[in-house]
């Protein structure tokens, strides 16, 4: 067992290394307490200028379904041209203005390929609302969801529970705006 009585009551030349020790320890707390603070201040960030950057293609709209531009014709007269079906049973409300990108649509599996799948679509992705069949690319990230999310698989493994009427939704990392062709991150089963 340690004595401390002895420890610090020793004689003479403990004491003045039990003394140098300590003083040694409060001026390494003092130098590490100092270069920490100093080191905040001189580290401050400079003024962040935005650099624009160019959109990638994974951004950029697509160009199909896209409405033309005509003089003297509102939007709701040109749909009604285009595409009679949506005054009737539209996909976004009218007068909606459409969103510049957009990350997820839903739709009807209508058959189910080697890397995807091909539903048919909405028409939520595209300006005229018109459905179309949506050709969706699987990746090895992919995951499929089964119906209230029961069961996940991940990659090429969801399309083996996949069948052709099943309704989905998908979401994608790109902008599925005016696009047939993509690749595909989630598909929920509904």
């Amino acid at each position: 067992m340690i004595n401390f009585s002895n420890l610090f009551l020793g004689t003479k030349k403990k004491r003045i290394i039990l003394i140098v020790l300590m003083a040694i320890l409060i001026i390494a707390i003092w130098l590490a307490i100092y270069f920490n603070w100093s080191s905040k201040e001189e580290n401050l960030p400079e003024e962040i200028v935005p650099v624009e950057e160019p959109t990638s293609s994974v951004m950029k709209s697509g160009d199909v379904g896209g409405l033309p531009k005509e003089e003297g014709k509102t939007e709701e007269e040109i749909l009604r041209e285009v595409n009679p079906e949506v005054i009737d049973h539209p996909v976004r409300a009218p007068g909606t203005q459409m969103p510049s990108v957009i990350f997820n649509t839903t739709g009807v599996v209508v058959s189910i390929q080697e890397d995807g799948i091909i539903i048919e679509g909405n028409g939520s992705n595209f300006e005229d609302q018109k459905s179309r069949n949506l050709n969706i690319k699987f990746t090895d990230k992919t995951i499929t969801f089964e119906k209230g999310k029961v069961a996940r698989y991940q990659g090429l493994d969801g399309l083996n529970y996949l069948f052709a009427g099943d309704k989905v939704s998908i979401e994608s990392l790109e902008n599925i705006r005016g696009k047939t062709d993509f690749s595909v991150s989630y598909i929920n089963k509904t």
